[in-house]
């Protein structure tokens, strides 16, 4: 395991000990679940971007673990402005960006006349 698939790994441990503590609030818990999977996704997508190191398919992998991480990015920010005791979030919001960089900068490298992700695509919640 490479340090950036070390650090999808760490990343989506963070949000899971993060959220199970807040998984208690009903109000809030749909949030919480979306902004687990998103997370995990984006960590599970990862090494098979590794495995397919040119072409398409690897292009298209990048784009979706950009796709989950903005959709983390979302859900992140959407919890945080909802109610602002949640400050434990934040540590999570700025390694969500930084991850969010690094993908959009080897999505650049690899297809420089593409144009980068600006919406993340967001599921229902699940009730």
């Amino acid at each position: 395991m490479n340090d950036l698939q070390e650090r999808f790994v760490h990343f989506a441990s963070l949000v899971f000990q993060t959220a199970a503590p807040l998984m208690k609030n009903s109000l809030i818990e749909p949030a919480i679940k979306h902004l687990v999977i998103a997370s995990c996704s984006a960590g599970a997508i990862y090494p098979e971007v590794e495995s397919d190191s040119s072409g398409r398919n690897f292009q298209n992998k990048v784009r979706l673990a950009l796709i989950e991480l903005k959709e983390a990015q979302y859900w992140l920010h959407f919890l945080l402005d909802s109610n602002r005791d949640l400050s434990q979030l934040t540590p999570l919001v700025l390694e969500t960006e930084e991850l969010i960089k690094i993908l959009s900068g080897i999505s650049k490298k690899t297809n420089p006349g593409r144009k980068p992700i600006k919406q993340p695509i967001l599921l229902p919640f699940l009730f």
